[in-house]
Formats: C-alpha cells, structure tokens, sequence
C-alpha cells in the first residue's frame, strides 16, 4: 500500500498564487505569517503525517472501534499519535490568541489540514471538528464559557464534537426531538442523537458535545431550535473535570468507511438530564450552528481533496510498477488518461479549495470593501466547494481501483480504503443536492445573480490574458465558449424563477457547469502564472502546469456542454 507523500510544490504554490497569501499577510494580524515560518510549518507538516499519521491509516480500517463498558476505544496508535499532534501545536494554528492559539491565518491551517487528511482521514475528523467547535464558541459564547472552555480546546487537550441528526431527523432539522429545561444557571438536555462523529473516544480528557436542542414551549420547527455546549465531564470551579455528565453512548455505527472514526449514538439525560448551556440567543440554534456548519463543509471539499490525493499517488505509483506485455501499464494510453484525470483533478480541487479558504482570511481584513467582497465570493464558492469536489473525490477514487484492475477490488492493495472513505463526503453536512439548491436559491438568485456574474466578468478578463499565450490559445477559446454556455443558463434559471416554475431539478447539473468552468478558469492561472514565473517554481513545473490545462480543458471541460444541454432542454 502505498504510503502518503505531502504535494508540498502545488500546496504552496496555491497558497501565494492562487488563494493570495501574500495579501492575507499584509492583514496586521497576520503580519508575523512570513514565508519562513509558513515553509517551516509545511515541511513539519509533511513530515508529521508522512511518518506518524499515514502509517496508522490502514491499520485503523481493519482495527475499527470499539465500546468497551460504555467508553469508545480508537484503534491502535491513534491515542498516540493524538499526543504527538498537540505537542506539536498543530490544533491552535488558527486559532486567535485570545483563545489561547497562534493566530495564523485558516489559510496555513488548511494547508496543514490538507497533508493530515490526505494522510489519515478518520483521524482528521477529530481536530477538524474541534477547530468548528472553537469558532463558534468564540462566537456565541458568553465570557465565563469562553474561559472554561476555549483554552483546554485549543491545546487538543478536549476536543469537540457537533450534534445535530435525529433518526428522525435528518437534513430536515425541523423535526429535532431533543429537549431543554431550563434549571437555574443552565440547562437539562433529554433526546439521543446518531451519527455524531468523534462523539466520544480515548483521545482526549474531554469532549465537548454543541448540541441542537428545543427549549420547554419553543415554537415547532427551526425557529425553535437553540444551540447548547454540553461536555461529556463536568468542569469544576478550579478548572478540573468533575462528574460524567449525564450523557452516555450508546453505540457506535458499523459503516461502509471511515472505520477508524467513531461515528456515535449518544444519549443525554438517562437520569437528571444532561447539564447544558446556552450558546447565543434562545431559538436562534440553526444560525449559529451554521458558524460550524460553513466551517465543516468547506472542509469536507478538503476531505475529498485529501483523499483523491492519496488514490491518486497510490494510482499513480502502482501504474509504474504494474508490467504488462513487457512494459509498465503507464504506457498504454487508457492508464496514462485514468492517471492524468486524477492528478488534474486534484490540481483543479486544490484551486478551488484553496480560492475559498483564502478568502475566509480576507473576510476579516480590516478594510470593509475588502472584507464585504470576501465573503459574498465565499459564500458563493462554498456549495461548490463541498459538493462539486466531493463527487469529483468519487470518480478519483474509483480510478484508483480501475487502475489496479483485479487487485484493486481485493482490500489488501488498500485501494478499495478510499473508495470505501469517500462514499460518505457528498451526504454529510448538508448532502449534494442541499448545496445545489442552496447555491441556486440563497448565492445565485439572492441577489439576482450580481456576484457569480462578477465572477464571469473576472473570468472574461483572464481569459483575454490566457489567450495571449500560444500554449494557452486553445484552452482560452474553450474555456470562453464554456463560459458563454454558463451565462446563457444562468439567464434561463433567472427566467425559470421569475416565472414562478422550480428549477431544483437541474440545480446539481447549474452547480456544477459552473465548478467546470471556474476550475478550467484556474488551471488556465496556475498554467500561466507557473509560465512566467518559472525561476521561482522551476521549468518542469512550469510544464506540468500547461500539460495540466490543456488535460482538463480537453477531458473535464466538454462535460460543461452536456450538463448546459440537460439544463436547457429541461427549462425551456
């Protein structure tokens, strides 16, 4: 099985060129964010969790969890490793110092989160979670919780945890069961949750549950919902843990992937009630729960960027060991197409992955214009991001398997891991259609569709620039009738709309031609930035680049037209 190796070039190459670390940098906060300390953050990275994290990933698949007496037990090394990773820091990257972090910008973060995902994906989940956690605590909390809480959190030393899903209640958050009573200085939380991921473990001393909840005569559905902490040990006035909380666990899901995960059944109030407290203002729960919400989708894109790496670097190694008739199966065409498809399509996720984290760093520039322009262009690239690079994730992972032929269907070449991993990203946090129809309703039609054609202007303008580039000419004319093909159904989702007709049955087809489009548009950047910046990245892959565009011009792009097709013929 092929061992992970951190993509550090195209990493940091997307961090400067693509996402504009240089300019987040310029942001005072973030002044102290120099190249040397992001090249020794990233070198460490890589060497973390090429050497401690990647190892324990297969192992972690076969081993599983389990529930011993009641507690959840992470298989072997993962404890371990979990010690290693907050001796090392690598929790509080982001995190403000106020809070007790290093206040470094997400985009550094990312970058690190990027190398422990693609190395080991269900131990990501975990300090994933927890940096949501953090954020919306930091948000929502009043100051005596923040005190209790944040600092322990971000060293690692509790992690967090987000309760939402009901067997009742799934996407449809309305139908949440689960109850608060108010009892003096907080609350009683009675109800069972599914599906919480790292709800409980070995790892850490505590782990901090955000819990969506009813309050007693709460109006029905979202509007009655409100957001509550509620720690599995109860914290003593000296800052020590005291009692277990009155919360239990149940059991932990047997799933197709992600086995090294445990994804929990947790019970609140079998006795008393589970001691809660209240994060931001009574029935107001969902919005702030969308503080970790946004943070956790945009990070599933990185999870299924993450993965389709490693498929792709396993893919690609055993395409050169692999003999067939006398030569490696790299050398017949239909391999070197499978193996191109995925090492573009990391490139294109990582592009677009990146764009997005950078601009959550610009959103909290100090200059308002700056900062309003970044957030309407994440929120508009943050559907994309979850749903279009977590299908992307499926089809890489797949041609892993392909690539291995016979073998990749047998789990010991570690191919069908991945596979296995990946079927989960486009259902959680909001499943692929939720952010289709999102990106149609509340980013495209919101404001009548101001922001994406922004974008298509933006596009337009580079796609003059990429034109005056003979190894690019090509790919710009592609790219711009692509683009026409995008503006012409964005005018047709407008008039379905204005009409009064539904047009939620061609959203993932709109959503995606636009992430075609917008990714070509990168490639086509990172092709002639790399050009003309090659004493910096280096003739070979300054060549990459080109090969790259023209790749994914030539194989990806085309789908545009097919998907412009079905929307055309269904609105018209």
């Amino acid at each position: 099985m092929t061992s992970y190796t951190a993509p550090l070039q195209d990493i940091e190459f997307s961090l400067y060129e693509i996402a504009g670390l240089d300019s987040i940098t310029d942001i005072p906060k973030y002044t102290d964010s120099t190249e040397d300390v992001v090249t020794a953050i990233l070198d460490a990275a890589a060497s973390f969790t090429q050497g401690v994290l990647s190892p324990l990933n297969q192992l972690g698949d076969q081993q599983g969890v389990k529930v011993i007496e009641g507690n959840v037990v992470t298989p072997t090394g993962f404890a371990d490793a979990y010690q290693q990773y907050i001796a090392g820091g690598w929790p509080s990257l982001p995190i403000a110092s106020s809070s007790g972090g290093q206040g470094l910008p997400n985009l550094i973060n990312a970058a690190t989160m990027e190398m422990v995902m693609g190395a080991n994906l269900a131990f990501s989940l975990c300090p994933m979670l927890t940096q949501g956690a953090i954020k919306t605590i930091e948000a929502y909390g009043n100051d005596h919780i923040k005190h209790t809480f944040l600092p322990k959190m971000t060293s690692g030393v509790w992690t967090g945890a987000m309760d939402l899903t009901e067997s009742q209640a799934g996407s449809d958050l309305s139908a949440v069961n689960t109850q608060a009573t108010y009892d003096g200085t907080h609350y009683r939380i009675t109800g069972q949750k599914i599906f919480i991921s790292w709800g409980d473990h070995d790892m850490a001393d505590n782990v901090i549950h955000l819990v969506l909840a009813r309050i007693t005569d709460s109006p029905n559905g979202i509007n009655g919902l409100s957001l509550f902490l509620v720690p599995k040990f109860l914290i003593e006035q000296d800052g020590s843990l005291g009692a277990r909380n009155d919360i239990t666990t149940v059991s932990t899901e047997e799933k197709l992937g992600l086995h090294g995960s445990p994804t929990c059944v947790i019970a609140y109030g079998d006795n008393e009630g589970a001691v809660g407290y209240l994060l931001g203002e009574k029935n107001k729960g969902l919005s702030c729960m969308f503080t970790m919400m946004n943070h956790a989708r945009i990070n599933v894109g990185m999870q299924g960027l993450g993965l389709a790496e490693r498929a792709f670097q396993q893919g690609a190694a055993y395409s050169l060991e692999r003999k067939q008739g006398g030569k490696a199966i790299r050398q017949y065409p239909d391999v070197e197409r499978m193996v191109m498809l995925m090492q573009t399509g990391c490139s294109a996720m990582r592009s677009i992955i990146y764009l997005a984290i950078g601009l959550t760093d610009l959103s909290e520039s100090t200059d308002e214009n700056t900062a309003s322009s970044a957030n309407k262009r994440l929120q508009l690239l943050t559907p994309i991001v979850k749903s279009w690079c977590t299908d992307l994730t499926q089809e890489i992972t797949s041609l892993n398997i392909q690539i291995h032929g016979g073998t990749g269907f047998i789990e010991e070449s570690g191919a069908p891991q991945y596979y296995r991993d990946a079927r989960i990203l486009p259902i959680y946090e909001g499943t692929n259609a939720i952010q289709a129809n999102d990106f149609i309703s509340r980013k495209f039609l919101l404001d009548n569709g101001t922001e994406l054609e922004q974008l298509f202007d933006e596009m337009t303008t580079d796609i003059q620039k990429f034109s005056e580039l003979p190894e690019l000419s090509l790919d710009a004319n592609q790219l711009s009738n692509a683009l026409g093909l995008a503006q012409e159904c964005a005018n047709l989702v407008k008039k379905t709309h204005f009409q009064g007709k539904d047009w939620r049955i061609v959203a993932c087809y709109f959503l995606d031609l636009n992430a075609y489009c917008i990714s070509a548009w990168l490639m086509c950047k990172k092709a002639i930035i790399s050009h003309h910046q090659q004493e910096t990245y280096g003739s070979r892959f300054s060549k990459r680049q080109l090969e790259n565009s023209r790749f994914f011009i030539n194989h990806y792009l085309p789908r545009s037209h097919a998907l412009a097709t079905s929307i055309k013929n269904i609105l018209n």
